[in-house]
């Protein structure tokens, strides 16, 4: 298994996926200013996942076409699975920001994990690490907002399916 580019933390569908099959990979921190680490992709977002040689993007996309490797039997997802893929996809992915840089404190506690782990510069690790904070703490304040999120600890809980 290739490498996953981006954050581990953010990339948790993806990640849980591989990590419940027991599917080895490599996380790659991707600098979100220049992005260096995916310069050699067309799409620019996380998570990437190389397989084989096949680039694998979006989360949804990487667990189908794994699974699909996995039980090559199965081709239609039953309804207890449509029903949580569809919960992560419309609900969870839209708290997770809000929850993880809920504070600058936070924020800059994620992008020092984040930084910590990448293979930055230091002007890279320095770049990185505050304004990424401060653009995702901001980024989580306004989908707050679009998704009228009052209790960001409280939603992840309450909007199980």
């Amino acid at each position: 298994m290739g490498p996953v580019h981006g954050d581990k933390r953010q990339n948790s569908s993806a990640s849980a996926f591989l990590d419940y099959h027991d599917i080895p990979y490599k996380v790659v921190e991707v600098n979100p200013f220049g992005k260096k680490e995916i310069k050699w992709s067309d799409y620019k977002k996380v998570p990437i996942l190389v397989v084989d040689g096949e680039q694998l993007v979006e989360s949804s996309d990487i667990i189908d076409k794994l699974n699909q490797r996995i039980h090559p039997e199965k081709t239609i997802l039953d309804e207890e699975e449509s029903k949580w893929r569809r919960w992560v996809d419309e609900h969870l992915v839209h708290v997770l920001s809000p929850n993880i840089y809920r504070t600058i404190s936070e924020a800059l506690e994620s992008f020092s994990y984040i930084t910590s782990h990448g293979n930055f510069s230091f002007h890279e690790r320095l770049t990185a690490k505050y304004a990424g904070a401060a653009v995702m703490y901001l980024v989580s304040k306004k989908l707050k907002k679009k998704y009228n999120i009052t209790d960001e600890r409280a939603a992840r809980v309450f909007w199980l399916p």
